[in-house]
Order: C-alpha cells, then sequence, then structure tokens
C-alpha cells in the first residue's frame, strides 16, 4: 500500500479489521444464531425486493430465478438453526417470538398484494406486451407456490421448535462462550482494546455527565428538574407523531432543511437526494427508530431512509 494515497490505505485498514472480525465471529460461532427481530435473511430478502431493478424482461426472469431458490435456502437456513441448538446457542426467547410474527406477516399476503409480487403488478414499457402474462403467471406461481410456504414452514419450525428452547437471559454471558463473545462485542463496538468493566465504568460516568447537561436544559425549559421533564416529554401528545406519515414528513423536514447546509460543510456531495420511506409494516414494531440503505454509485438508486 505505500503507492496508496491516504484515503486508500485507510479503506484498506478497515477492510481489513472487517475481514478480521468476520474471521473471529465464524470461530466463535455467531453464524448459529442468524436470525433475530432485527437480522436474516427471511428480512432481507423481502427489503431486497424494492431495491432491486425492474426495467428489462431480463431482471424480471432473473428474479424469478431468485424466487424458485428461496425454499432451498430456507431450508440450510434451518439446518443452522438446528446445528446452533446442538451447541446451545440460541437468541432470547422473545426476540425469536417477534421473528415469527414477522415471518407469518410476510408469508400471508398472497399474489400482488405479497411484498413478493408487487414488481409484476405494474410492468414498464420496456418488457412487451406478449412477455408480460408469462412473466406475471410465473412470478406469481412462484410467490404463492415456493415463497410463501417457506416463509410459512420457517415460522413454524422457529415457533414450535426453535424459539421454545431460545435462551431465557438476554446477556451473551449466558450463552456457553459468553465472556468470549461480550468480549468481541466490546471490541467490535468500542475498536479499542479496553476490558468490558472498563467500557461500563466509562458508560457510567458518561451517563452522569450527559445527565447532568439534561438538567440544565430542564431548568431552562422551565422544568422543576429532569425527571420532570422525561415525564412531560412522554406524556404530551405534542412531542409524538399521530400516524405513520407524520414521521416521514418529519424526517423529509429535516433533511429539506439540511440540504442547503451540505456544501458548507462537505466537498464531496451525493449525486441523488436521499429518499424517505416508512418502514415495512411486516418488520415495523420491531424496527429500530430509523435506517439508512446505501444507494447504487451511479445514482440510478438513491440512499434511503426507513422511517
Amino acid at each position: 500500500t505505500s503507492g496508496f494515497a491516504e484515503q486508500d490505505r485507510l479503506n484498506k485498514e478497515l477492510m481489513v479489521q472487517q475481514l478480521k472480525d468476520g474471521i473471529r465471529a465464524f470461530d466463535l460461532k455467531l453464524n448459529e444464531m442468524p436470525i433475530d427481530q432485527f437480522n436474516g435473511v427471511h428480512l432481507q430478502l423481502a427489503q431486497f425486493v424494492p431495491a432491486l431493478p425492474f426495467e428489462t424482461t431480463k431482471q424480471y426472469e432473473d428474479y424469478l430465478a431468485r424466487l424458485n431458490q428461496v425454499p432451498g435456502l430456507f431450508d440450510k437456513l434451518i439446518d443452522i438453526l438446528k446445528q446452533g441448538e446442538k451447541d446451545k446457542l440460541l437468541p432470547p426467547k422473545f426476540l425469536l417470538e417477534k421473528v415469527v410474527k414477522q415471518c407469518q406477516s410476510i408469508a400471508e399476503p398472497a399474489g400482488e398484494a405479497s411484498v413478493f409480487g408487487k414488481p409484476v403488478a405494474k410492468f414498464p414499457d420496456a418488457v412487451p406486451e406478449a412477455e408480460r402474462k408469462r412473466l406475471h403467471d410465473a412470478i406469481i406461481a412462484a410467490v404463492d407456490g415456493k415463497v410463501r410456504p417457506a416463509y410459512a414452514k420457517l415460522a413454524d419450525f422457529v415457533a414450535k421448535d426453535y424459539a421454545p428452547k431460545g435462551r431465557t437471559e438476554p446477556g451473551l454471558w449466558s450463552l456457553p462462550n459468553g465472556d468470549a463473545l461480550y468480549g468481541c462485542d466490546v471490541e467490535q463496538q468500542t475498536t479499542t482494546n479496553k476490558a468490558p468493566q472498563e467500557i461500563h465504568d466509562l458508560g457510567l460516568a458518561e451517563g452522569k455527565r450527559i445527565e447532568g447537561e439534561q438538567a440544565k436544559i430542564a431548568t431552562k425549559l422551565g422544568y422543576k428538574d429532569l425527571a420532570s421533564m422525561r415525564v412531560a416529554l412522554k406524556t404530551d401528545t405534542k412531542t409524538h407523531a399521530s400516524s405513520r406519515q407524520e414521521i416521514v414528513d418529519l424526517y423529509k423536514k429535516y433533511i429539506d432543511q439540511m440540504q442547503p447546509k451540505l456544501p458548507e460543510l462537505f466537498g464531496l456531495l451525493p449525486k441523488t437526494k436521499v429518499e424517505v420511506l416508512p418502514v415495512e409494516e411486516f418488520r415495523e414494531k420491531e424496527a429500530s427508530g430509523a435506517q439508512y440503505h446505501q444507494g447504487t454509485p451511479d445514482g440510478t438508486r438513491p440512499g434511503r431512509v426507513d422511517g
């Protein structure tokens, strides 16, 4: 890397670190716990659909080929879950119960109403009229005959065989190699070699410092103390969105306010604006406040915030 520019050297170091983290995670058998309420192929496949291009017959053919592979993919996933069960590496039971509901909500809608059927609800002009019925019928047949049954099978397995054996303690420490897993997580999340207890003590100190700053703000806003402000924020309807659309509109409002300021702070800007879309209903109850999905380098698909 001697001839690399500084940014390229940094990218290389980050890439190597990510690869090392991946190897370490595999050594710790984290791959045997591949699903939870935030992550897993059961969510990724459904989220993948709106990110795919559907502009040509070939792209629809490729999509059909992918759909036909879903049952086999889920069978392999179940095999991995069974191996994790043997090694006593399971996520918390209450999170796996959420996974069951997610799979069921994805499996339930049929045909074009399914997230997997939406691409054939309307074809682009570039797809010949003569091809549309064939592609439509073949894709819907795959959705209803392969994808949805695969989701139902996974939901049934997790509900009856996997979730009941999930761990009752949420902490990683409760797993057979819990200390090693926790230490690995601490290193990856903090990018330091500090011991977990040291990080914990730092967190307590920072929490105390931040609450001190918050208390000053509470007093300035007319509240008796920080506790009073927290109660008010929790109960005052003015501080909460009243609908899914209002949440999306607020994100858009803040982004519109931010856009004119970006050139003052950054030299290289994205080619396209970021989109804001509501979190899909099949995962909105479990999702975090917002997630970002990177756009394509050529700008044909913009970056996306799910709020």
